[in-house]
């Protein structure tokens, strides 16, 4: 049940989709080592601390296959592409896959990343050894794409993540999602919680506390994990 007193500061949500809506072409972002292209209706990495804080906290063992789901601009799973065996970057938006698929051409990856369009899994054929997920973070109705990479009614898109990441995992594989605490109290999301209920193990490896709200990244694992 939603506790009415839990309200979300949305001021620091709206100041970011602003910053994003006054790009009308392309612009560079420089962030961690990559030099990315962003493209008008994508959300950018370098604007938040979330995207960099998750990025911190993901392991990938050379050799491995990473699927980056929520993929935008493909930051996530270019960092790890110069690792990995492969990796595929996955987002609705057709936009976003043309921006990933740039980005993965401009830093020379695009031997061993693939960008494809769809919702979720759905375009997913094989298991994966890591999958990242940085989903919307915060309950509410987008009303352009930018907002919809921040805000998700009643955050259904992490809960489908939860439900489905079982059947794209390998026996040794683990997902790495970012939620944070904004929504505390609302009975929105518990991750831990509803990670079990999924037949999932979930544990919480770092947060990153700011004024406003608490970050967390989740390590998620099937019982079949070694």
């Amino acid at each position: 049940m939603m506790n009415s007193s839990t309200v979300i500061n949305l001021e620091p949500a709206r100041r970011l989709v602003d910053r994003h809506l006054a790009h009308e072409t392309p612009f560079e972002v420089a962030i961690d080592s990559l030099n990315l292209t962003i493209f008008p209706g994508v959300f950018c990495p370098a604007y938040t601390k979330t995207s960099a804080f998750l990025a911190k906290h993901v392991r990938v063992d050379p050799g491995e296959t990473v699927l980056d789901v929520f993929s935008g601009s493909g930051y996530q799973g270019l960092l790890t592409a110069h690792t990995a065996a492969k990796v595929l970057c996955v987002d609705s938006s057709p936009e976003a896959v043309r921006c990933a698929m740039a980005n993965a051409e401009s830093q020379q990856v695009s031997d061993r990343v693939t960008a494809l369009v769809g919702d979720l899994f759905d375009p997913v054929t094989e298991r994966y050894d890591v999958v990242i997920a940085n989903p919307p973070l915060l309950p509410g109705t987008p009303a352009n794409a930018i907002e919809a990479a921040i805000f998700d009614p009643e955050l259904v898109h992490s809960k489908r993540f939860l439900e489905q990441v079982g059947d794209y995992l390998t026996d040794r594989g683990r997902a790495y999602l970012i939620a944070t605490d904004a929504h505390q109290g609302m009975g929105i999301l518990d991750v831990i919680a509803y990670s079990e209920e999924c037949g999932l193990s979930a544990s919480a490896i770092a947060r990153l506390p700011l004024p406003y709200e608490t970050y967390t990244v989740y390590r998620i694992s099937s019982p079949r994990s070694h």
